[in-house]
């Protein structure tokens, strides 16, 4: 993740090439659900709203990224997005992160 000198929130974006709709299923807790039946398509995409934390199985304070050199702390928000087009087996995960404390 890269930031700017501001105190403004920064998106980020990571982004998944060749991910099977099964192992979409998996990271959207619901392993059995290979198909994708229980799961809402928005278009192209299917959309998932979940808490940072829940998703990346982490406290809070682990979602913290202090950098010494810079006298910086980068807090990921509480809230990320995770989309899947299954036509191109594309996943993306997105959010944002604070920038604090100088």
């Amino acid at each position: 993740m890269g930031f700017e000198m501001s105190g403004a929130p920064k998106n980020w974006r990571i982004e998944v090439p060749d991910i099977p709709k099964a192992t979409f299923a998996a990271l959207m807790y619901r392993p059995t659900d290979v198909d994708l039946e229980s799961f809402v398509k928005n278009g192209a995409y299917y959309t998932e709203q979940y808490e940072a934390s829940i998703l990346f199985r982490a406290s809070q304070t682990r979602l913290t990224k202090y950098f010494d050199r810079e006298c910086v702390t980068q807090k990921i928000g509480s809230s990320v997005t995770v989309r899947y087009k299954p036509s191109t087996m594309e996943l993306s995960i997105s959010g944002n992160a604070e920038t604090c404390g100088w």
